[in-house]
């Protein structure tokens, strides 16, 4: 009895410690949220997948996919999981992510659908183009080579002077039939746009010398010259210069001549001055030199300010234009004419004769205005007595030595 009584509190107090034991704790729900960082996102973009599960502080991992895909496998860390994807086509994708559970939580998934894009066409880059000439200045008949190259460009476009579709990059080589200004266009197109690039030519007659013709006398200003020319071409415009400055302007006649008639300002410079005609351009030119001369005061001078009787005496004259006539008159009568050196210098010997007193020597020059005048005394003998009082006029004897 004793032993049953024994085994009956160890029965009594097995049976209780049963009754005191906690029955086992169910596992909690879970709920998890999938989210994208970029919806909708460009084909080949990196997209991140978060996927945050919520329950009783779940662990383990979340699966990613799509139906019959598997995108990949990431863990828990505080309840999110992550996963990068750039692998995903262009369309709609159903993406899901799956929780599993853990001893604590129950299995739980979330969805979203990803939209992906074609990335979009890069941007047309604008069309660019450079036109250039192997000279910009020319001469009729002269051949002109034009070059040119492009990027970006569907279309080529010539005009102006020039025309038809080019290649994206050439040369041509283009004549110019006529004198003035030739412009060259280059347009070049595609869907950014259009760009123009051009480049301009002057063309004129070819170089030339031109025949000039004006008198070679020496020419007072004030009085009218006249002024002659050839080879230019038919109504070709022209300038004359005197001395650097224009002082006519016209065209030439049907046969390319000009004969024209210039008053020459009395505000010219004295001496040999140029005188040019231009043509069309520059090229084209005519030389020769004009001989002007102004009236002035001659500087004349006589070697002797007193003289014997019949005696020479040397007369010089300065001041001439070179080779300008010279007239020296002497005692109301013309000595002589002759001509300046290259100087403008003339010199001139004559006999002062046997009338004795103070008198003039008078040079004239190619104009009547251009003269000068020396005085000098003619005596019985240079340095002698003074005559006393005049007497009979007689010639004196000269001085014994």
């Amino acid at each position: 009895m004793r032993q049953t009584r024994v085994l009956g509190v160890l029965a009594a107090t097995v049976v209780g410690a049963l009754l005191v034991v906690p029955p086992a704790t169910a596992a909690s729900d879970t709920t998890t949220t999938l989210t994208s960082s970029a919806n909708p996102s460009l084909a080949g973009q990196a997209v991140t997948l978060t996927a945050t599960v919520t329950g009783d502080s779940p662990t383990g991992q979340v699966v990613f996919g799509e139906p019959g895909t598997t995108l990949g496998v990431a863990d828990l860390t505080s309840g999110v999981a992550t996963l990068v994807v750039s692998s995903l086509g262009v369309g709609s994708h159903v993406i899901t992510a799956t929780y599993n559970g853990d001893a604590s939580n129950n299995y739980s998934y979330g969805d979203l659908t990803q939209t992906v894009a074609a990335p979009p066409a890069p941007p047309v880059k604008a069309p660019e183009v450079k036109l250039a000439a192997s000279t910009t200045k020319a001469s009729v008949g002269d051949k002109v080579v034009l070059r040119w190259r492009s990027k970006n460009a569907d279309s080529l476009t010539a005009s102006g002077d020039w025309s038809g579709a080019q290649k994206p990059k050439g040369s041509k080589a283009v004549r110019i039939s006529e004198r003035g200004k030739h412009v060259f266009k280059l347009t070049v197109q595609n869907a950014a746009g259009s760009k123009t690039a051009t480049v301009t030519v002057m063309a004129a007659r070819k170089a030339k010398t031109l025949e000039l013709v004006v008198t070679d006398e020496l020419t007072m200003v004030g009085s009218e010259v006249t002024i002659t020319a050839d080879g230019l071409a038919k109504a070709e415009e022209y300038t004359i210069r005197l001395d650097g400055k224009p002082v006519l302007t016209g065209k030439a006649n049907g046969k390319g001549d000009v004969a024209r008639t210039l008053v020459l300002a009395k505000t010219l410079p004295e001496g040999p001055l140029p005188l040019t005609i231009t043509g069309s351009n520059p090229g084209r030119l005519g030389t020769a030199i004009l001989n002007v001369i102004k009236a002035k005061q001659l500087d004349v001078r006589v070697a002797d300010a007193e003289t014997n009787k019949t005696a020479d005496q040397t007369v010089t004259v300065t001041g001439l234009a070179a080779g300008e006539t010279v007239t020296v008159f002497y005692l109301g009568k013309k000595l002589t004419t002759g001509a300046a050196d290259a100087n403008g210098k003339f010199t001139y010997v004559f006999n002062v004769g046997k009338k004795k007193g103070q008198h003039k020597v008078k040079v004239v020059g190619a104009d009547p205005s251009r003269t000068g005048t020396a005085t000098f005394t003619v005596l019985d003998q240079v340095g002698g007595g003074s005559g006393g009082g005049g007497g009979g006029g007689g010639e004196q004897p000269p001085p014994q030595l």
